[in-house]
């Protein structure tokens, strides 16, 4: 679970940065759009990191607290990690469809004015 907790606060980092550089890359999506996907990605590493905050806590030898309780804990923070973490996959998924949809269609506009304007379209 410690480790699992770890672990998807990185994959969370992973899919924010690979969104990014989509982001970036396709040149499809707005300044607003793309702080607005930053900001909801770092309230999810906030929680990762302060779980990691937590897990140093549980395991610290000053913490009078059962061991059942402990685990309850760890149980808790890793199951909404692992929540956080299948959520970054599904919009990662949907982003990446959003920016290639978003990409043929601006393509698609480019194709229509060349044929209007009477330019070749490149292939």
């Amino acid at each position: 679970m410690i480790i699992g907790i770890s672990e998807a606060t990185s994959e969370i980092f992973q899919s924010l940065t690979r969104i990014q550089e989509t982001a970036k890359k396709t040149c499809v999506f707005t300044d607003k759009e793309t702080r607005y996907i930053v900001s909801e990605f770092t309230a999810m590493l906030k929680l990762g990191n302060k779980h990691i905050g937590e897990v140093k806590k549980l395991l610290s030898p000053k913490l009078q607290l059962p061991e059942d309780q402990k685990a309850a804990h760890l149980q808790r923070m890793f199951e909404e990690m692992k929540g956080l973490r299948g959520q970054t996959e599904r919009f990662e998924t949907a982003f990446i469809e959003l920016a290639e949809q978003r990409k043929k269609d601006a393509d698609d506009v480019t194709a229509i004015k060349q044929l209007l304007h009477g330019k070749k379209q490149r292939v």
